[in-house]
């Protein structure tokens, strides 16, 4: 769903996402995408919805929209994607279960989408389908959505969460579901956060990892067993990013090396793939993916419902690289799809497209190796 990277990794990714999309990685060749084809810098992927973000920070949606999670204003969704209502341009966008939440370039947080849970951070637990400012007088440098609660790290150094508390997601000490923002506790300095279904994690400047919220299959790195706060990650490790599934964590160190932890890998951290670096990691419901040096793909965990664009159905615990030699700069996973953008702001998806989450037309139908999404500008 979401992942968190570390100070200066956050910072040169940022950078690099938002400004340096049209030339590619040094060596790269880059993709040509059509005349007229809408350009993106990142991507994030939920339940059945997918957004993101163009290099000026417009934002785009497609899919299941049923709770508003698209940001259009409408309960109706014509064409393949949309993009989102309002005069708004974005610096980062994060998307959860059937929310989605942004940054604009002053640190200000909007949500839009379903807030069941208060997970929108309004005050309320009414929908929105249009982008709602979270009631904060805090401005952020990060932010993440999760199953059904939202996180965000603002600038003065301090964590806020809100939304849905049964399992102790929001890492206050409590199990008390919040409407609006709530302190993290313990006072850690944490430079990112990342969630996952029920879940948080967050890295320290130093890329410490510290986890809270629900822990039942060793999702939160200390055996089984849950944390209303955080709590440091056995082992001692320490990684760049960190990005969470429904019921596991992943997490890259600075080598690049990938371990995994919880749901389908076990209670201890377990190496995912020895001698090659990987960064830009992404999680989805039962599965991660993340990208090499060269650029190129790889996916693992549960592969059913073709969540690996790998033209074919399997569970592997090992990388398996994405078809057709695409090169990316940012991946996303989501519940059974997973997309990613091209260097050359390319996107693309692959998986079920029971909502459209995949931004093609073809509804209903999967796709098993990566489709480009339909992303001209009319």
């Amino acid at each position: 769903m979401m992942r968190a990277r570390g100070a200066i990794r956050l910072l040169t990714t940022v950078l690099f996402t938002l400004f340096g999309a049209a030339c590619g990685e040094a060596g790269i060749e880059p993709e040509n995408p059509s005349d007229g084809a809408i350009t993106f810098a990142t991507i994030g992927a939920g339940e059945g919805h997918t957004c993101a973000l163009t290099s000026d920070g417009v934002a785009y949606c497609w899919g299941s929209n049923r709770d508003g999670q698209l940001g259009i204003g409408s309960d109706f969704v014509p064409g393949p994607i949309h993009q989102v209502t309002g005069d708004l341009t974005f610096s980062m966008l994060s998307v959860g279960w059937a929310h989605t939440c942004a940054l604009t370039p002053e640190g200000i947080a909007y949500c839009w989408g379903g807030n069941n849970s208060g997970q929108l951070g309004t005050g309320n637990q009414t929908d929105s389908d249009v982008p709602a400012p979270v009631l904060t007088g805090a401005r952020f440098s990060s932010i993440a959505a999760g199953g059904a609660h939202t996180c965000a790290v603002a600038v003065s150094g301090s964590v806020l969460c809100w939304g849905f508390n049964g399992n102790g997601e929001l890492g206050d000490g409590t199990y008390e579901t919040r409407t609006t923002p709530t302190l993290l506790s313990g006072g850690l300095p944490l430079v990112s956060v990342a969630l996952g279904g029920n879940h948080g994690c967050g890295l320290t400047d130093n890329g410490a990892a510290y986890c809270w919220g629900s822990g039942g299959n060793g999702q939160l790195g200390i055996g089984p067993g849950g944390s209303t706060s955080p709590v440091p990650v056995d082992g001692g490790y320490t990684f760049d990013e960190v990005a969470l599934g429904s019921t596991f964590t992943c997490g890259i160190e600075a080598s690049g090396a990938v371990l995994c932890w919880g749901e389908l890998f076990g209670l201890d951290p377990v190496s995912i793939a020895s001698g090659t670096s990987f960064r830009g990691s992404a999680a989805g419901f039962r599965h991660a993916c993340a990208i090499d040096s060269s650029g190129a793909g790889h996916c693992w965990g549960d592969g059913d419902w073709s969540t690996f664009g790998a033209g074919a159905n399997d569970t592997a615990m090992a990388p398996v690289p994405i078809a057709g030699g695409h090169v990316f700069r940012d991946l996303a996973g989501g519940w059974r799809h997973s997309c990613g953008v091209a260097v050359d702001g390319t996107a693309l998806c692959w998986g079920v497209n029971q909502f459209g989450q995949l931004g093609t037309t073809a509804v209903d139908e999967i796709a098993n190796v990566p489709v480009v999404v339909e992303a001209e500008r009319r």
